[in-house]
């Protein structure tokens, strides 16, 4: 019984990875309003092109997403519904995934499918903030940065807050999350006071964390 249930799961990785996205015929508003799809959200962590199109993966509150498309995948533009490309995408754009709802899906984590019908650009990328006026936020390596001003990072798993210590200062923080939690004994108002949330979610790279730079720069 066990070796049919691996050979199974096998199968279904399988046929889900080598199988073609069948085009969506309509506007990106069609889109939001078909009851056939699922929308998926989060913040686009890595890209890459491959022999059989482009592999997508983003991170969210959830678990997180890996999505297998073909080059000529629809992407809109989130407020304009202008038609974009998926090489329009990079790493730090937020987007959102209108997914067949019938789509197989792995049980991995995160999960992986290759049902995404279309891609919604909901924000720009660094870059794009740049132009705006806004100071632009960038990944940094948490403990290499949080070291070098004197905290103790202490990891236990990647689904336990990472704690980040100094003198009477405490922050936790999660992976796959934006929230934190910061404590300390003075009275003085810290500059991670001020913050309700991170600016993007706490993520896993090449096996280390990493955090927006706009976190490091909070701590005094």
């Amino acid at each position: 019984m066990k070796m049919k249930l691996k050979w199974t799961s096998l199968i279904l990785v399988v046929v889900l990875l080598m199988s073609t996205m069948t085009a969506f015929a309509g506007t990106m508003e069609d889109l939001k309003k078909d009851p056939n799809h699922i929308q998926v959200s989060g913040v686009v962590s890595d890209i890459r092109e491959n022999k059989e199109g482009w592999t997508v993966s983003i991170d969210n509150d959830d678990m997180g997403m890996v999505f297998h498309i073909k080059e000529n995948l629809p992407v809109y533009e989130g407020n304009s519904g202008k038609e974009l490309s998926v090489k329009d995408i990079t790493v730090g754009t937020r987007i959102t995934a209108v997914v067949d709802a019938m789509a197989p899906m792995t049980m991995s984590i995160p999960p992986q499918t290759a049902g995404a019908v279309a891609f919604i650009v909901e924000s720009g990328t660094p870059e794009t903030l740049m132009t705006t006026g806004q100071e632009a936020d960038k990944y940094v390596p948490l403990r290499e940065e949080a070291e070098a001003k004197g905290y103790q990072v202490v990891w236990t798993s990647h689904t336990e807050p990472i704690k980040i210590t100094k003198d009477d200062k405490v922050l936790l923080v999660t992976i796959g999350s934006k929230e934190f939690t910061y404590t300390h004994m003075t009275r003085d108002l810290q500059p991670l006071d001020r913050m309700e949330a991170l600016s993007m979610i706490v993520k896993l790279e090449e096996g280390k964390t990493m955090v927006p730079s706009s976190l490091i720069g909070a701590l005094l």
